[in-house]
């Protein structure tokens, strides 16, 4: 039965800045191609690895042969500096763009360097254990409702930084008690300081036992 179902109509919704028929042919999804064999997954990965400002949120088939895509436009997350270079990327890893100029309103990562950047592809490290531990770290400040970056440099991964909206430095340190770490960044600024506080926050020694404590600007040593 599954070979009388063949694809004659490909639909896209959504807004993005490429055309239908632009989505259409990154799909490389033919008319006359068998709809019940098509792997979605594939043809979603050759979309968005064509057409990286573009999401692909949802592809159904419609029996008997409609092919219908929901797409939206992709989001800039964050930037890698890099050997002069920045590589932007969106929050499923996918590089988005590679320019000599930095984005401003981007979270800038320093202290990683990805692997042959290429834009379409995902993002690959050259120091495998470095990408996750700067992984591991955007999924916190996410879970952690810090969601307002300004930098991540894991350039010593002994002495890893943050800074939080171009205000306040966050020490972490080490990676050790990484959750805790910034867990009890997050309550310290978003309950503790005023919304206009600028100054450094140290974490740094949590793991082993001692407080954290905030420098107000003026009276960190530089």
């Amino acid at each position: 039965m599954r070979f009388f179902f063949k694809v004659e109509d490909i639909e896209v919704r959504g807004e993005s800045r490429y055309t239908g028929e632009q989505i259409i042919d990154s799909s490389k999804v033919k008319k006359g191609q068998n709809l019940v064999l098509l792997n979605l997954e594939e043809v979603k990965e050759k979309i968005e690895k064509e057409l990286p400002f573009i999401k692909v949120n949802d592809i159904k088939k419609y029996i008997p042969n409609k092919l219908i895509i929901k797409i939206s436009e992709a989001e800039k997350y964050a930037c890698i500096e890099q050997d002069g270079i920045y590589v932007l990327f969106n929050k499923d890893k996918r590089i988005m763009q590679i320019d000599e100029e930095m984005d401003k309103d981007l979270l800038k990562i320093k202290g990683v360097n990805v692997l042959e950047p290429k834009v379409g592809e995902m993002l690959n490290f050259q120091v495998e254990d470095r990408g996750k531990s700067l992984y591991k770290i955007l999924d916190l400040l996410l879970d952690n409702n810090l969601k307002e970056m300004s930098e991540i440099d894991l350039s010593l991964e002994t002495d890893i930084r943050l800074n939080f909206q171009s205000r306040v430095d966050i020490l972490l340190g080490n990676l050790t008690e990484l959750e805790y770490k910034i867990r009890t960044a997050s309550e310290i600024i978003n309950n503790r300081l005023r919304k206009d506080e600028k100054g450094e926050l140290d974490v740094s020694m949590l793991d082993k036992g001692n407080s954290s404590y905030f420098r107000p600007k003026g009276t960190v040593k530089s």
